[in-house]
């Protein structure tokens, strides 16, 4: 078992996502390996030490992220905020909302946009 993220989506990420994901890359606190953002598909990855699924967010209706909270985890989480901003997609995830602040504030920070924190609820509390 591991700490995964979740999303459900309708739309491809497009091209307003692709270029805020960059803005997020470029502002990462981490090093990733693999980086490849456009409006039909973003993939990122952490350091090969420090990875554990690549995060892809194409036009699968339903997909996850196991990241066990490494490094790019704040890459991930900030995307899937701004994603969720504009209603891109549904985020859940096995991390509280707590864990989710340093993405967040990410995604403030490099896209100048006003982010929620799209997990209200700690999940212990979900159904």
């Amino acid at each position: 078992m591991g700490y995964t993220h979740y999303w459900r989506k309708s739309k491809s990420p497009g091209a307003e996502l692709a270029a805020y994901a960059r803005e997020i890359v470029r502002a990462a606190p981490c090093a990733l390996d693999v980086v490849e953002i456009a409006a039909d598909r973003i993939r990122i990855d952490g350091l090969p030490d420090e990875t554990c699924e690549t995060f892809m967010f194409e036009s699968d209706a339903f997909a996850f992220c196991k990241t066990r909270q490494r490094p790019y985890d704040v890459v991930v989480t900030a995307i899937l905020a701004v994603a969720s901003h504009l209603d891109r997609a549904e985020v859940s995830s096995d991390g509280a909302p707590h864990e989710w602040e340093p993405g967040v504030a990410l995604a403030r920070d490099a896209t100048g946009l006003p982010i929620e924190n799209p997990i209200v609820a700690e999940p212990a509390d979900w159904t």
